[in-house]
């Protein structure tokens, strides 16, 4: 469902930003080969931090929706 792929979009940017945190940490990328400057680890932090709150946000609204669909179904059967 939709609910169900906001909901692995969301998990799979915070293990994002999780291991960001911990390459960050390091002078050179373990995942490109490049330097890590504070400026890119502060640019890639706010993307990820940014794309999680939109991810949550997206997967609240999935689940409002599909709240009322449930109550209007429930609704309708009574």
């Amino acid at each position: 469902t939709q609910v169900t792929y906001a909901q692995k979009t969301y998990d799979d940017f915070c293990q994002k930003l999780e291991r960001f945190e911990t390459v960050a940490q390091q002078p050179i990328c373990e995942l490109c080969g490049q330097a890590i400057t504070p400026e890119h680890a502060e640019q890639e932090y706010q993307h990820l931090s940014a794309k999680i709150e939109e991810t949550l946000s997206a997967l609240e609204q999935l689940k409002r929706q599909q709240q009322q669909a449930r109550q209007t179904k429930q609704e309708i059967a009574t």
